[in-house]
Formats: structure tokens, sequence, C-alpha cells
């Protein structure tokens, strides 16, 4: 039996112990206390920042000769574990350059509803020109957690027909696919029949303009300031810079506006609108949400 671990003390991990996430910093010290408390180690994975920064060739050295095996990824709820997009980069640059007719059109379908996560993906592999861009940069730039947008990114190219291997696979990752293809369809058969629109607008109406893909989270957060508007308060107190970005972009003033006009008005770049946005976003508890009930309607 695999047992999964987070060695933030060595000493409580069970004998048995076949898999370890390892979060403390690395040191010889501690993987031959590792190797003396686990002597059915097989595996340890460390989170990119230890595995790319701090792990030494002598640690390697020293593991390889006990037998264990070491990779890297994140620790996510429950017993799953997603390795970042960086595995395996050239051969999802290769994919995603080379798409199907079919995922071409699933493609295409998020672009028209506004999904504009989509470009995060773009970014990352480089497919339309730029500078190649490191993970963790990334997520510090949008202002996403290093594993929800690890989550987000694999399960984009799940949803895209790419190979479960390739896709990092996990359950999060599964999940989160599914998710995004069930909101694509309902949001397909909504715009079919416009009373729909009104499932959305049971504390405001939404913007004319603001993109389908927005519509449910401006109607999580319609109802949250209704139910809650202490949190808005809080949070334009706090950053009035994050609270209009959030504000203008999902058009909670009855007006939606792009990143490039709030960032007009801001004074900042687009990318530092998105990022504020989605430090909001994260604040307000909306992202974590989100992940949750994709995960269910995936199940």
């Amino acid at each position: 039996m695999v047992l999964w671990g987070l060695a933030e003390s060595i000493s409580s991990l069970p004998e048995d112990a076949r898999v370890v996430h390892m979060v403390p910093q690395i040191s010889l010290r501690k993987l031959k206390s590792l190797v003396k408390q686990c002597p059915s180690l097989e595996r340890l994975i460390l989170p990119p920042s230890h595995y790319e920064r701090l792990i030494s060739k002598c640690h390697l050295d020293f593991l390889q000769a006990q037998g264990v095996e070491v990779s890297y990824g994140y620790w996510n709820y429950r017993e799953a574990l997603t390795m970042p997009p960086g595995a395996q980069y050239k051969e999802k640059q290769t994919f995603y350059r080379n798409l199907t007719p079919s995922a071409l059109a699933r493609l295409n379908k998020l672009r028209s509803f506004g999904f504009e996560e989509m470009t995060l993906l773009e970014r990352y592999l480089c497919v339309n020109g730029g500078r190649k861009i490191s993970f963790l940069k990334l997520a510090k730039q949008v202002g996403m957690s290093e594993g929800h947008l690890s989550i987000l990114l694999n399960a984009l190219l799940l949803y895209l027909g790419a190979p479960p291997e390739l896709a990092g696979m996990s359950y999060p990752v599964e999940a989160r696919a599914r998710g995004i293809d069930g909101t694509a369809q309902r949001l397909e058969m909504e715009l079919k029949d416009a009373s729909t629109r009104s499932e959305f607008e049971k504390y405001k109406p939404l913007p004319p303009n603001l993109p389908p893909y927005s519509w449910d989270r401006f109607r999580r957060l319609s109802e949250m300031e209704y139910e809650m508007p202490e949190k808005f308060r809080e949070l334009k107190e706090a950053n009035p810079k994050q609270y209009w970005s959030l504000i203008y972009n999902l058009g909670l003033n009855e007006t939606y506006k792009t990143l490039e006009n709030i960032g007009e008005e801001l004074g900042v770049t687009k990318e530092r609108v998105r990022q504020l946005r989605n430090e909001a976003l994260e604040i307000l508890g909306i992202f974590a949400e989100e992940l949750e009930t994709q995960r269910s309607e995936g199940e």
C-alpha cells in the first residue's frame, strides 16, 4: 500500500511509507533521517522551488544509491498530486501547435465564451511568440497560487485532448477538465435560450457585454456582495486597485470593462490588472469555490 506523507516531522512518518512529499528545506542529514525512518521509501516528491533551487547533486546521488526516485509536484486536496506544467514542456508545445480539428473547435468555443485563462496556457507554452516564462513567474504575475495555476493549465491540456500522461493526470486535473467541458456545454445551451440569463441576475442585472464565461463568477460575487458586504468594504479599504480591478472586470457596477480599459484608468498594464483581479478573487475565496464546484461536477 502506498502511503502519502507530508514530511513536516520526519519522525512522525509511518515506517511503511513508500511515497513522501517533503516540505522543509533539504539537507543530507534530513534525507538520511528520512531513509532511516522509512526503509520502504520508493519515491520522494519535492515542491518545484526545492527541486529547482535547493536539491544538490550530492542529495540526488545519495537517494539514487538508496533506490529512491525523486520527482517534483504540488500537494493538493484529498489524495491527489498534480505535476506542474513544466514536466514534458517541449512535448506540450508540440501537442498544442498541432491540435486536431476537434481540439481546435473546442479551443475556439472557449474563446467565443471569453475564457481568458486560455491565454495563460498560450503564454506559458510560447505558442504565439514572445519570451519563455517560467511557471513560478507566471503564477506570480497573474496572482494565482502555484497549485491552482498548475491544475488549470493541465486541465486545459486534458480538455483539448492531450494524453493523460502529458497533462500530469491526477484527480483534481481530471475533475477540473470535466468541469470546463460541462461549463462550456451549459453556456452553449444558455446562449440559445435568453431566458436563462435570469438565473445569473438574482441580485444584479448582467452587463450586456460581459463575456458568457464570466457569468457564473458574476453571480457568485453578486451574491457575496449582497450577503457579506463587509468583505467587499474590507477589500476596498485594504487595496483599492484590487477592488476596482475586480468590480470593473466582472461588471459588478453594471459596467463591464476589459483589462486594457481598466489598466488605462488605473495607470498600470493589462497584466497587472489581471494580477490584481486574481488576487482579489483569491482573497474572497472564489477560486477555491470554483475548484470545488468543478470537482463536484466532474465526479
